[in-house]
């Protein structure tokens, strides 16, 4: 009983740290785009693609992704900072109706609050979009399975963030990062369970006597 509780322990452990992989999921449609690179994010290789300055992309995927990280790779910028701004969405069936989500504890580069992801860009790196902050708002809508991608081309009055010289390159991609609790304590609770019945069967076996040992005792 002391191996199953060591482990059940140890699993518990794992679901208090952080995941570090991540579930790759990659668009399957883009509904509208701007710019005609931004059909070349379908499929396996994003990084391939780039998105610049003035781009507006509706992105889908063939699954929920709801509360998924969003990775941005901003592969280059031109000197200034320069603005992204992505919301997760709902779509039809069709791809003619989209509801967007709105999140919560999100600011713009400013310090205000905002429903939108509105994240500055300095240089190159990865901005990630937290999922958690449309996570409830999503789930409402029934699920969300894309989302906006715009990249103002400098100040606007919209986003008075960016230089108008700003120019970014994007390679989007979305990321689930999966919570390691819930296969954690799942794991847990399969091993108390195969614990309980196996200690169940030896009580069993020992309340079984066979009759010849009764009658050896007689």
């Amino acid at each position: 009983m002391l191996r199953p509780f060591c482990a059940a322990i140890s699993l518990c452990l794992l679901a208090a740290t952080p995941a570090t992989a991540a579930t790759t999921v990659f668009p399957t449609v883009i509904y509208f785009s701007n710019q005609s690179q931004g059909f070349g994010l379908i499929g396996a290789s994003p990084p391939l693609t780039t998105l610049t300055a003035g781009a507006f992309t509706l992105i889908g995927f063939g699954t929920d992704i709801s509360g998924f990280d969003i990775l941005f790779d901003v592969s280059a910028a031109a000197p200034g900072p320069s603005v992204i701004v992505a919301t997760p969405f709902r779509a039809n069936a069709s791809g003619t109706l989209f509801i967007r989500a709105s999140g919560v504890g999100l600011v713009d580069p400013n310090g205000d609050p905002a429903t939108a992801f509105i994240a500055e860009t300095v240089g190159p790196g990865v901005i990630r979009l937290p999922g958690a902050a449309f996570r409830a708002s999503c789930i409402s809508l029934g699920g969300c399975n894309g989302f906006s991608l715009e990249i103002p081309s400098g100040a606007s009055a919209a986003y008075p963030f960016g230089s108008p010289a700003s120019s970014v390159t994007f390679a989007g991609i979305a990321a689930a990062t999966p919570e390691p609790s819930a296969w954690a304590f799942m794991m847990v609770s399969f091993m108390l369970v195969a614990a309980r019945l196996k200690r169940v069967r030896r009580e069993r076996s020992k309340a079984a006597v066979p009759d010849h040992a009764v009658f050896a005792r007689r």
